[in-house]
């Protein structure tokens, strides 16, 4: 974990000296590496960025830089500091040693992670049981979401059910109106059925089930 640009204030349980200083970050010396040349004291990822982004394998105070192992009292003295936890501003209040700071802010309860489901952050402490929360509204969106594809689908099932009803109910009345007229097509024909007979004037005499009428004969021309 990255734990450089530690700001003096953070130091408390003495006061910050100037020995402690990165001359290039201006914060609290973290993984020093001393040049031979300067005999001055840097953080390794100061040293990085001025190498990568500047001059490199050149000291920031000229020269060509050699590094070598920091002073031992000066590691000593860093070993004996108590830093603030980065995380003070969200509840944190221990004093971590020097040594063991790396170690503790990888895992401190009160450092904010993102949620992968809600993408919101929530402090460590309490991302497991934000997380049962978060999942169950996660499957109540799910479900909600797959209630409502079903409930498409139904929709769109029953409009086709109904205009394959509207057009069976359509070809019916068809139906029905041909029978209608099929049935009064033979009613009329059994009202006509009987015999024919020609009376005296020569006019044709039919004689129904229900009535008796009488039709002219046609003359034929000779």
């Amino acid at each position: 974990m990255n734990v450089e640009g530690i700001l003096p204030e953070r130091v408390k349980n003495q006061a910050f000296k100037k020995e402690f200083e990165c001359p290039i970050c201006t914060c609290l010396l973290w993984k020093p590496i001393r040049c031979k040349n300067c005999e001055k004291h840097f953080c390794e990822s100061c040293l990085k960025l001025v190498f990568e982004k500047i001059n490199p394998n050149n000291c920031p105070y000229g020269g060509k830089f050699e590094a070598t192992k920091p002073v031992p009292l000066l590691l000593s003295l860093l070993g004996e500091l108590q830093i603030s936890c980065i995380n003070e501003a969200n509840g944190c209040k221990e004093s971590i040693p020097y040594e063991s700071l790396e170690k503790h802010q990888e895992k401190c309860q009160y450092k904010y992670f993102s949620c992968q489901d809600c993408q919101k952050n929530i402090l460590f402490k309490e991302l497991i049981s934000h997380s049962k929360i978060c999942k169950k509204e996660e499957r109540e969106k799910i479900n909600a979401s797959d209630f409502d594809k079903k409930l498409e689908i139904i929709e769109k099932t029953f409009n086709l059910e109904l205009k394959i009803m509207k057009k069976d109910i359509e070809s019916n009345k068809l139906i029905q109106d041909q029978m209608r007229k099929k049935i009064q097509l033979l009613r009329t024909k059994n009202w006509i059925a009987g015999k024919q007979t020609i009376n005296k004037k020569g006019d044709w005499t039919i004689k129904c089930s229900r009535k008796s009428f009488y039709v002219k004969r046609c003359s034929r021309r000779r």
